[in-house]
């Protein structure tokens, strides 16, 4: 999208960017771009003039096409890693409630909208994918109670 917050700074990108945590049944909603070996929250990056929760209920219909009720902030994250060339990342994550049906039908299947590929991946299972942030593999096994902040990878 045009209006995304991703600005290209003469040092690599920095982007305003939201993701969700949806777990059901013990399983949690993961993404990934095809031919990428590196999951993450389903999600994207803001507009302008945009909130993180607006983003996310956006970005919910145009990549899934269903509702997505925006719950607790559950993460802000300060994410410094490597997309191709150095990123500086912030991250809102909120728990989401999904209002319809997934194209992604049940637990034990993998769906794909446009060029990515979604997935329901046990949380037990968290260890068995390469998720970024990698800080997420154990904080989805338990999930906060109140909002944390988070600075992941090396800034500088």
């Amino acid at each position: 999208m045009e209006r995304d917050l991703a600005l290209q700074c003469a040092g690599g990108t920095f982007n305003y960017r939201v993701t969700d945590v949806v777990i059901e049944r013990g399983a949690v909603l993961i993404q990934k771009r095809r031919g990428d070996d590196v999951w993450a929250l389903p999600g994207g990056c803001c507009a302008f003039w945009e909130t993180s929760r607006q983003a996310l209920r956006r970005e919910f219909r145009e990549e899934l096409g269903v509702g997505a009720e925006v719950s607790e902030l559950l993460w802000v994250v300060e994410n410094f890693c490597k997309l191709g060339a150095p990123c500086h990342e912030l991250l809102f994550c909120y728990g989401v409630r999904l209002q319809g049906i997934l194209p992604v039908a049940t637990l034990d299947e993998a769906g794909e909208r446009g060029d990515l590929d979604f997935r329901w991946l046990p949380v037990r299972e968290l260890r068995s994918v390469r998720l970024r942030p990698a800080f997420l593999q154990e904080a989805l096994r338990h999930l906060p109670e109140t909002v944390g902040h988070l600075v992941c990878g090396t800034a500088g």
